[in-house]
């Protein structure tokens, strides 16, 4: 399982041309890391599917990204590791209500704006899990679960470290 979040981490900072990536702490699922980008710090926590289900037949790995950038708030992103279908909507389900991440480019989805993405955050620090439910440009779907165990202290530790 380690070498699965290693590999999930490694590909997620290439994919996003970072630099200097430290792996700074492990709160149970959630990594804390932080990189550069031209002179700026950028803070990370990651997690990696505990299940993943569907009908697809082949995807890369899939991760849910909470980044801290210098002067933003906290965004959330998630890949499927698949292409997701344009003009569709990625779901994250926690505590049986339905949230959602509306802007796509490829492999990635983000919350439409800052605000959905505290009230997403805030669900995540109450929430057990995330069941992650998205369609692909095949017509294929997935459902990835992801533990929320160490995501509260995760986060304050992203923030304490991007002041």
């Amino acid at each position: 399982m380690l070498k699965k979040i290693y590999t999930t981490l490694f590909l997620f900072l290439i994919c996003h041309n970072v630099q200097a990536k430290n792996l700074e702490h492990i709160f149970e699922d959630w990594h804390v890391l932080t990189s550069s980008k031209e002179q700026d710090k950028i803070c990370y926590i990651v997690a990696v599917p505990k299940e993943e289900s569907g009908n697809y037949t082949n995807r890369s790995k899939a991760y849910l990204v909470v980044s801290k950038f210098k002067d933003r708030e906290p965004e959330i992103s998630i890949s499927g590791g698949y292409p997701y279908q344009l003009g569709s909507e990625i779901e994250l389900l926690i505590k049986n209500q339905p949230y959602f991440l509306r802007k796509i480019e490829g492999e990635l989805a983000w919350a439409e704006n800052s605000d959905t993405d505290k009230i997403i955050i805030n669900a995540m620090k109450a929430g057990s899990v995330v069941d992650a439910k998205a369609t692909s440009t095949k017509g294929t779907y997935s459902i990835d679960t992801y533990s929320l165990m160490g995501f509260t202290k995760s986060y304050s530790k992203m923030l304490e470290l991007c002041k």
